[in-house]
């Protein structure tokens, strides 16, 4: 595949910043046809604006995409900008989460006191959050289905 070197994928943990400063340079080392994969930091207009074509097609990950077309997302998003003049971040995306899991918890047991609430939380299984699906093991240990994001057309978005 052309004189360059050849890698099915490439996984650059960096900042967008940096990812612009690499992956045009590996276009003129001769990488060409490399899966570009990359973490949460990816997820910034900067990449776009510093990877420009060079990024095309790469696939990273984040714990919240607030362009997600989902329509509790999406409200979200509106109703915290609407309040705040500002859109919300990932630390918004979790505290909302949060309070409302801790509510959804009190509700559902009639729970009163930390304790409670944590033995309440266990167990819980997919909890729609603006943040993703969220499940609780019996030993507390979260888990959450990252959004899988990809460059398509200049945009960033989700990867189907």
């Amino acid at each position: 595949v052309g004189s360059g070197p050849y890698y099915d994928a490439l996984f650059i943990p960096d900042s967008f910043g940096v990812v612009g400063y690499i992956v045009p340079t590996l276009s003129l080392m001769g990488v060409k046809q490399t899966q570009l994969l990359g973490i949460s930091r990816w997820n910034d207009k900067g990449l776009l604006e510093r990877g420009g074509e060079f990024v095309e097609g790469a696939l990273f990950v984040d714990s919240f995409f607030k362009e997600s077309k989902d329509p509790f997302v999406m409200a979200f998003v509106k109703n915290f900008t609407e309040a705040y003049g500002v859109a919300p971040t990932l630390l918004e995306a979790n505290g909302y989460d949060t309070m409302r899991m801790i509510s959804a918890a009190i509700q559902k047991m009639g729970v009163s006191g930390r304790d409670a609430v944590k033995d309440s939380l266990r167990g819980t299984i997919d909890f729609q959050g603006v943040a993703g699906k969220i499940t609780f093991s019996a030993d507390g240990e979260a888990s959450r289905r990252l959004f899988v994001l990809t460059v398509s057309e200049g945009k960033i978005e989700e990867a189907k």
